[in-house]
């Protein structure tokens, strides 16, 4: 039975995924995306390297600014 903390880095994994992708397809680099968020940019490297996040307000404010839904 896999632990709460691999299901969360799994979770975690697909989100970072799709963060790459588009920032990516954005051209949007770590400490840019971390001041839209509003985050340290260490914050977005460990998103990026597969961390679920835990502060869902920062999600949001990068999700709005780059014109995404928090489902995709």
């Amino acid at each position: 039975m896999p632990s709460k903390g691999s299901r969360a880095k799994r979770s975690g994994d697909a989100f970072g995924r799709r963060l790459v992708a588009l920032m990516d397809e954005r051209a949007l680099g770590v400490r840019e995306a971390a001041r839209i968020a509003q985050v340290n940019p260490s914050v977005i490297s460990s998103w990026r390297a597969g961390a679920a996040p835990q502060d869902f307000k920062a999600v949001q404010r990068l999700a709005r600014k780059l014109g995404t839904s928090l489902a995709w």
